[in-house]
């Protein structure tokens, strides 16, 4: 009797034994939004409470209705071990819209660690792959190979010899989406994407100039051509040619902003800025009146390429000359001011020269004027030479300087104090 109650027993302690060696941990995910999972941080909190599957892995889904940023979380093993992602540490994401995401952990994994999963997951750090078309004919473009998101990402586009780029285009690879591309700069976004360009050989039009004599009875085939093509020029009339002379057209500049622009630009009455140099000119019609001088982010000055006429003075007390100026020198969107001795100094040092410093000099500071003349000879203007008023940012109208450009030198400059109401001649400017 004995013996079978012992045999009872063993077989009890047997059964609890097994019972207990088959509990399952339980693993609940906590995290820092509250929205999402109804609590933060907290370990015990039985909703999120994640759920064993057939392959012994544990998940928990959770849907947002909206974009979430800086979403962190791991997962809690029976209230007491918090387990991360690989390293340890939190697993941070965000859901760049609406959508499901699922954590998971896989207790027979070695090490554990918690993972998630879902459409609109972005992980933070996440680098993205940037894919060159390959095949892309008569020039190349390069640049990074990854990047994150929001990672600004410069593009060298390289056209072969006698071609030009005709288009460039970036592309999400999921999601097929365009990114805006400016100046070969785009700006990285959650997903990989594809870069391919074009690009197209350099033409030039054949025309005739303006005022050729019998002009019908020309033809000109083709009508344009690529660098070292032969074009056939033919007369059909009944007139002797003497001769026929190919002249490289002048490109007329692009319009730009005073935003945008750079020391050097000329500024147009029309209120756009312009490059003009050996290869660009003004658009017809548009005449040059400033040249910018100085340039600090996106503010800066102008100054005006001729002189006010007839070597007058400034009127300090009613601004008449000036008025006058602006009457016959209109320039969209601008207004002309007498510049200030801060404008002054601003205008040598922006055009590479050396600017007076002093503010209140006894005998006046000499400076190089770098580049001014020659921007403004090559704007169409007159260079400065001779006296120039200028009021102060300190005292206004009543107590001026004069700027003067030594006759001797037109490369410097000095500024004088105490000229209050003496007859000079003024040079104005545009502030920015």
């Amino acid at each position: 009797m004995k013996q079978k109650l012992f045999s009872i027993l063993a077989l009890l302690l047997m059964a609890v034994s097994g019972a207990w060696a088959q509990h399952d941990p339980t693993y609940i995910v906590a995290g820092s939004n509250a929205e999402i999972f109804g609590s933060v941080w907290d370990g015990t909190y039985e909703a999120n409470k994640m759920t064993k599957g057939g392959d012994g892995k544990y998940t928990k889904t959770y849907n947002v209705e909206d974009a979430v940023d800086d979403i962190q979380l791991k997962v809690v093993k029976d209230g007491q071990d918090w387990i991360g992602d690989e390293t340890g540490n939190n697993v941070t994401f965000s859901m760049k819209q609406s959508g499901s995401f699922t954590v998971t952990i896989d207790p027979n994994a070695n090490p554990v660690y918690v993972t998630v999963t879902g459409d609109n997951v972005v992980f933070a750090n996440t680098e993205y792959a940037i894919n060159y078309a390959t095949g892309m004919q008569n020039g190349t473009v390069t640049g990074p190979d990854t990047a994150k998101e929001d990672d600004e990402v410069t593009l060298t586009i390289t056209p072969a010899t006698g071609y030009v780029l005709e288009s460039i285009s970036v592309t999400g690879v999921t999601t097929e989406n365009a990114v805006e591309i400016t100046d070969g700069k785009f700006t990285m976004p959650a997903e990989d994407v594809n870069v391919i360009a074009t690009f197209k050989l350099v033409t030039y039009a054949i025309t005739l100039a303006e005022g050729t004599e019998d002009a019908g009875n020309w033809t000109i085939s083709p009508a344009s051509a690529a660098e070292g093509e032969t074009v056939t020029i033919t007369y059909n009339g009944n007139k002797r040619v003497q001769g026929v002379t190919a002249v490289k057209k002048t490109q007329k500049a692009t319009a730009h902003t005073l935003a945008a622009s750079a020391v050097g630009d000329v500024i147009g009455a029309d209120g756009n800025v312009y490059t003009v140099d050996d290869t660009h000119e003004l658009p017809t019609g548009v005449k040059a009146e400033a040249v910018v001088t100085y340039k600090s982010g996106s503010n800066g000055f102008a100054l005006a390429i001729v002189d006010y006429p007839d070597k007058g003075y400034h009127d300090a007390a009613s601004g008449t000359y000036l008025t006058q100026w602006s009457d016959a020198h209109p320039v969209s969107g601008c207004t002309w001011v007498l510049p200030t001795r801060e404008q002054w100094v601003n205008t040598y040092n922006g055009c590479a020269g050396t600017a007076p410093t002093a503010i209140h000099p006894a005998t006046g500071y000499e400076g190089n004027m770098g580049n001014l003349n020659t921007y403004l000879t090559g704007a169409g203007g007159t260079a400065m030479n001779g006296n120039h008023w200028t009021n102060t940012s300190n005292s206004g109208l009543t107590d001026a300087y004069v700027c003067t450009n030594s006759s001797s030198s037109a490369n410097t400059c000095n500024f004088n104090s105490n000229v209050k109401n003496v007859n000079l001649f003024s040079r104005y400017g545009i502030a920015f």
